[in-house]
């Protein structure tokens, strides 16, 4: 089928001329793919056919990472290495250095177990490790991140010195972060025998102060004149500050101390006694220093300011003194070493007995010439003869060693109140013989003290107020007053005020009420 199409147009209209052709020739190619399809034929690609490609893989083996400092800055120019650690084939050492940002990266050749170190530096130290593994494996289309943390130590050394230029051992000198130091550390030194304490600091400002040791009674700063150093440390150092101090020391005196165990054989040899207490005493009778004695039976005392001591030994049950058992010693800028004591002591015969003591409530004296009684709790126990104290107020009491209701028995110990005395402490008490012969079984102490004469008081249900003859003075009491508020005006002890008027601990909460008489003792 043929299509004609005649159009006529003016000359002047070339322009819609153009346009009407291009019309038409889309009109015709329009009909001509018409008529191909109608007959059959198949349509043509308007695009070249190309051969198909493999797909591109994503997974990425790759670490990258930063180097800081502690105070978490970057650090440029490191080096990093990547070493392969995997057990099937090898790979060459990788290295990387950090840029300005203090980044590194490696793109490695297959996957696997890859450990990363970063290079030593002296002065330099790890915050975190300064190797670590990774697996890199599938999977990944971005680097790894890791981050190596490192600090910088700078040393410096600080020197303390008297006066007259000499080096002071033994001074504490402490090194404290500044102000904007925010990730350091406090750290403590003592200086050596010459004078000199040595840090290891990181960068920042750092405040440094002094303590002096125990020798030292009296010290003034010199240099700085307020005792305190203000220094920022920086690389790479090291840095010297030094203390200059006008000092006065303390004079040192020594005493040792050896204790000797007497064998029952005078040709055996002596043996020292482990673990006896020793005490040194100043004049005032206040003690200055105590210890017990080593596996030697030998304790020595240092630091002890010259003048007078007494050195005692401290009894122990089973035990009786071969020897003097304190002793006197002046210690003086003229000793030439320590002052040596000995103590000797005997051990007591084992056997079944118990001992105690009974003393006087005012002053803790013996009383001598107290009887003590001990009867067995078990009916037809072994029955003791009474003893009485000694000077000192002590008794022992022996039991046999070849009757069998001795071991194990329970005996009470009791005193026996004479008139004009009033029991403190209980009247009795209960103790019990060992299984098998042994040292002496302690008893608990028996206080007494004398009876007051009392009168009654108002407001008291019964006689309550020391009589005045025995009192030193006698308080009335007013508005406020207390029974410790008496004691500090009179300056005697709480307790001495509540033995004397035993009346009070009968009142409520102890109270003391307008007009009431306290003896004062």
């Amino acid at each position: 089928m043929i299509y004609r199409i005649a159009i006529r147009m003016p000359s002047h209209h070339r322009s819609a001329q153009r346009l009407l052709f291009a019309l038409v020739a889309a009109l015709a190619l329009l009909m001509f793919s018409a008529t191909a399809v109608s007959a059959g034929a198949a349509p043509e690609s308007p695009f070249p056919e190309t051969e198909p490609q493999d797909p591109v893989p994503l997974d990425r083996f790759c670490i990258s990472g930063m180097v800081i400092n502690h105070a978490e800055q970057p650090l440029a120019r490191w080096t990093v290495t990547a070493e392969y650690e995997g057990v099937n084939g090898e790979y060459e050492t990788l290295t990387d250095e950090t840029n300005s940002r203090g980044q590194f990266e490696f793109e490695l050749p297959g996957p696997g177990r890859w450990a990363l170190e970063v290079d030593e530096r002296e002065g330099w130290e790890g915050v975190t490790t300064t190797r670590l593994a990774v697996y890199v494996g599938y999977g990944h289309t971005d680097c790894i991140e890791v981050r190596f943390k490192l600090r910088e130590l700078i040393t410096v050394v600080v020197l303390k010195i008297d006066e007259e230029h000499t080096p002071q051992p033994g001074w504490t000198i402490t090194a404290t972060p500044g102000h904007g130091n925010t990730f350091g550390a406090p750290q403590t030194e003592v200086t050596d025998e010459n004078g000199e304490a040595s840090f290891e600091l990181t960068p920042g400002p750092w405040i440094f102060t002094e303590e002096p040791p125990g020798d030292v009674v009296w010290w003034r700063p010199i240099s700085p004149p307020n005792g305190v150093h203000h220094l920022v440390v920086a690389g790479p150092g090291p840095h010297t500050i030094r203390f200059k101090n006008m000092l006065e020391k303390k004079p040192k005196g020594c005493i040792n101390v050896t204790k000797f165990d007497v064998p029952p054989d005078a040709d055996q040899d002596s043996f020292g006694l482990a673990g006896w207490p020793i005490e040194i005493r100043r004049a005032n009778g206040s003690i200055a220093d105590a210890g017990v004695t080593d596996s030697f039976g030998q304790i020595t005392f240092t630091d002890l300011p010259y003048g007078p001591y007494t050195v005692h030994e401290i009894m122990q049950p089973g035990w009786e003194p071969a020897s003097p058992t304190h002793y006197s010693v002046v210690l003086t800028s003229r000793d030439d070493g320590c002052k040596d004591i000995i103590f000797y002591n005997k051990q007591l015969p084992k056997g079944y007995c118990f001992e105690g003591r009974k003393v006087d409530a005012t002053g803790g004296y013996g009383l001598p010439d107290w009887e003590i009684t001990a009867k067995p709790l078990e009916p037809g126990g072994y029955v003791p003869e009474s003893v009485f104290t000694d000077g000192e107020g002590r008794y022992r009491v022996y039991l046999p060693m070849d009757d069998y209701r001795v071991p194990g028995a329970v005996y009470e110990v009791s005193e026996v109140i004479p008139d004009g005395w009033t029991a403190v402490s209980p009247a009795s008490f209960l103790i019990t013989m060992p299984e098998h012969p042994d040292i002496c079984v302690q008893a608990p102490v028996f206080v007494n003290e004398q009876t007051k004469y009392v009168e009654d008081d108002p407001h008291c249900t019964e006689p309550c107020q020391a009589h005045p003859g025995e009192c030193r003075a006698v308080h009335v009491v007013t508005r406020g007053d207390s029974v410790y508020r008496i004691a500090g005006r009179y300056h005697v002890a709480a307790t001495s005020i509540f033995r004397a008027n035993p009346w009070i601990a009968k009142q409520r909460n102890y109270w003391l009420y307008v007009g009431q008489k306290v003896c004062i003792p």
